[in-house]
């Protein structure tokens, strides 16, 4: 095969950069579709993995649900600043920001949460102290339904076994109809 010229490499790049798009673009709507069967099946089962088998029975991957965790949220600045202020002041700091026009930030600590979590007592979504001061500003949130997954292939060549597999009509799956055929035809 003769070398490309210039013209021909960068039409090559931009050819594969626009292939490259198409298959991001169907693979987000594919794993979105996929996402609500896989929580469908967890909720079913409880089952939060399942193995990915080819036609002939041999598995190829696995597919794992990435559980939501709980997690406490800050959800008003100021009413948890005022809190702070008269509760917890050591959960404030004062930032100087360099001239510009320069200013002075009061702000609640990025630990804040955490300490609060940690010190106080869950009552429902919120939070009390010992002494049954509601905290203001803050909530604890419950973990929703599973929102990703991650693929792990069988194979160490990170999949590429499987796409081989598909090329050659081991797998007649048709992927997407917009999808590009791989590695083209002569």
């Amino acid at each position: 095969m003769p070398e490309l010229t210039f013209k021909e490499k960068t039409l090559r790049t931009a050819v594969m950069n626009a292939m490259t798009s198409v298959i991001v673009d169907a693979n987000k709507i594919g794993r979105e579709a996929a996402l609500k069967d896989l929580v469908a099946q967890y909720k079913e089962t409880g089952n939060k993995s399942f193995s990915v088998f080819n036609p002939d029975g041999d598995k190829v991957a696995q597919i794992t649900l990435t559980e939501a965790k709980a997690e406490s949220v800050v959800t008003d600045h100021g009413a948890l600043l005022d809190w702070c202020r008269e509760y917890r002041p050591d959960l404030i700091e004062t930032v100087e920001h360099p001239p510009v026009e320069g200013w002075t930030e009061v702000r609640v600590r990025p630990s804040a949460v955490e300490h609060i979590a940690a010190d106080c007592k869950l009552a429902g979504d919120s939070f009390v102290t010992d002494e049954g001061e509601l905290v203001e500003g803050i909530e604890h949130r419950l973990p929703g339904d599973p929102t990703k997954f991650t693929i792990t292939y069988t194979a160490k060549d990170k999949g590429l076994s499987l796409v081989q597999a598909w090329r050659d009509g081991g797998i007649p799956l048709q992927l997407d109809p917009n999808l590009p055929q791989i590695g083209g035809r002569p």
